[in-house]
């Protein structure tokens, strides 16, 4: 919030800035700054500029508006077609009420794809439906050769299978070694899958070898430990997140999520190495302080 508030004021032309601004207060608990937060993104939104499509977005997926303030981002859309102008379209409409059967949105969802578009605009189309629950739809629109050499394409097609309940096809595809996996992402999807057809010492043992390989790929550690937590699997999250705090930017947004972990495990340790870390960059702070006395 006082990045955003600070680069808007040094910058009070720029449309990043207040999007960013606009964003980040309407995330804030405070209902005065979230009418502020909508304030900015109206601003924005009723006018042209490089973030009226993000604005009018991020408006819309607003629960309080009416159908007045939904039907005037809907004129406001750019008239120009894209495939995000389109989803946010067909968004729109459905809050309006005015969307057809399920089926007849999906297709026009995928209709709404170009032509020869990236694997990025299927990737987002595929996301697009999922979150809707088109599974079967989402599947179509990911090109089979992109499962082989696109990562986040693999992960949209593990996803939607199962979101099928096809488990047994994901096992497949993750144990196949010709797949653009890494070692860690093939072990989180390992202990998905053995989570999903009941082997519950398999998903500890998946989760703790993807764990241990962030050793030497930090770059998944947060997300290794979003899906140890989602297992509860404390001890193993706290590991994966031991790996970040050897980057010095890192220590002061990790360090406090680590030391919950750690506190609900059965190793004071690791507790108080990751409170020493701490301590090098807060010397003053009482609170680590009184952590460590105790």
């Amino acid at each position: 919030l006082i990045a955003a508030e600070a680069m808007v004021e040094y910058f009070p032309s720029n449309d990043h800035g207040h999007f960013e601004l606009g964003r980040t207060l309407l995330a804030q608990k405070e209902p005065s700054l979230q009418s502020k937060g909508e304030a900015i993104l109206w601003g924005l939104a009723l006018r042209e500029n490089p973030y009226l499509l993000q604005a009018i977005g991020t408006l819309s997926s607003r629960t309080n508006l009416s159908k007045a303030e939904l039907q005037l981002l809907a004129r406001r859309l750019p008239a120009e077609p894209s495939l995000g102008r389109d989803l946010l379209g067909l968004e729109i409409e459905e809050k309006l009420s005015r969307s057809p059967s399920r089926s007849d949105l999906a297709a026009a969802a995928i209709r709404a794809l170009p032509t020869n578009s990236p694997i990025e605009s299927h990737i987002a189309l595929a996301d697009w439906l999922f979150v809707r629950n088109f599974h079967i739809e989402g599947l179509q629109v990911l090109p089979t050769n992109s499962i082989r050499t696109n990562t986040a394409a693999l992960q949209r097609y593990l996803q939607g299978l199962g979101g099928l309940q096809r488990w047994k096809e994901a096992s497949t595809l993750v144990e196949n070694p010709e797949l653009p996996l890494t070692r860690v992402l093939r072990d989180v999807f390992r202990a998905v899958v053995a989570s999903r057809i009941g082997n519950p010492e398999e998903v500890v043992a998946h989760l703790a070898s993807a764990a241990a390989g962030t050793r030497d790929d930090p770059s998944l550690a947060r997300l290794v430990a979003g899906y140890a937590e989602a297992f509860d699997q404390p001890g193993i999250a706290a590991e994966a997140l031991q790996s970040l705090m050897a980057n010095p930017s890192n220590v002061q947004r990790t360090g406090p999520k680590l030391m919950r972990l750690l506190a609900r495990v059965d190793d004071t340790q690791p507790l108080l190495q990751a409170i020493e870390r701490l301590l090098q960059f807060t010397p003053e702070d009482p609170n680590l302080r009184n952590d460590r006395a105790w």
